[in-house]
């Protein structure tokens, strides 16, 4: 590769001081041919956070582009088709990352056999340290693993790709809507299916996951049926890339675990609610699949909604 430079980008949607404070801490990672892109989809930020975004983008080392749709995919999209970097850097825009976080990436991609996609370590708000085992380096990986693996999933909120690799896999598929649950897991399994290879973990390219009023979470509260989308997405996963009979596995583990856990066990009349929630975004997500291919990314004009 050449010079050792990275574009991070970060879509945004719906919040406030927790993103310019993620954009600063980023700031200070920058190296000299580095970037930093912001998609905002925020329909209009308080004034405090305006003017803290004006103050950024006074450093003239961050390009923001307002996006009126949100959609988390087609913000990804957005971002690596203007990002000028042979290596993209997804990052949340609520998160805490460790200082050398872009070194270790640095590292890793302009090192020896570099890898065509890594992921790094999530620690949620629920992880008091970084989790020593694992359930498997699929579906089930907790992504605050301690030690370097080979993942066939993807975390978006903190992973980097070779930019040539992401666009030839098509990107992120925007038949992903709402919460957009899956849809970097399905990056995953895709670029996987077009390398042959999976995704390297590393651990120490970590990030502290704030969890954030809004975000994907602006879509819909989980025990709710505004939180469709995201059903959709899991079954659609599952219907995409398991085959017929691991897929019905999935698509019935889920139809019978998600209307059951500890708020509904409280609250059991959302039980047959959330059933039949998921019995519809089943029919939907196999609806999906019937239309024909993954609908993904697009040449960067036909992003219409999108604003410098």
């Amino acid at each position: 590769m050449s010079a050792a430079a990275i574009s991070v980008v970060i879509p945004s949607y719906r919040r406030e001081g927790v993103l310019v404070e993620t954009v600063r801490q980023l700031l200070a990672q920058l190296g000299e041919h580095d970037e930093l892109v912001v998609v905002d989809q925020t329909p209009e930020h308080e004034a405090a956070t305006e003017s803290a975004i004006a103050e950024v983008l006074a450093t003239e080392r961050v390009r923001w582009y307002r996006k009126r749709r949100p959609s988390i995919c087609e913000a990804m999209n957005v971002g690596v088709l203007l990002a000028r970097n042979e290596v993209v850097l997804f990052l949340d825009d609520d998160v805490v990352p460790v200082p050398e976080l872009l070194a270790v990436y640095r590292e890793l991609f302009w090192g020896e056999a570099p890898p065509h996609a890594v992921n790094g370590q999530v620690l949620q708000p629920w992880h008091a340290a970084p989790c020593e085992a694992v359930a498997d380096f699929e579906l089930r990986f907790d992504f605050a693993f301690a030690r370097s693996a080979k993942v066939v999933p993807m975390a978006t909120g903190n992973c980097a790709v070779l930019r040539e690799i992401f666009l030839a896999a098509g990107g992120m598929d925007e038949s992903f809507v709402g919460g957009s649950y899956r849809c970097d897991a399905d990056l995953g399994y895709r670029l996987r299916d077009l390398t042959g290879k999976p995704a390297h973990f590393e651990p120490a390219a970590s990030v502290r996951h704030l969890q954030a009023s809004g975000g994907t979470r602006a879509h819909g509260a989980k025990d709710s049926w505004a939180s469709i989308g995201s059903a959709v997405g899991d079954h659609y996963l599952g219907l995409r890339w398991f085959g017929t009979r691991a897929a019905l596995r999935h698509s019935i583990r889920r139809l019978v675990r998600a209307p059951l856990n500890r708020r509904t066990l409280s609250r059991p009349w959302l039980i047959p609610f959330l059933a039949a929630r998921e019995v519809v975004a089943f029919r939907l997500a196999l609806q999906l699949v019937r239309s024909g291919p993954a609908r993904t990314i697009r040449p960067l004009e036909s992003y219409r909604d999108l604003e410098s």
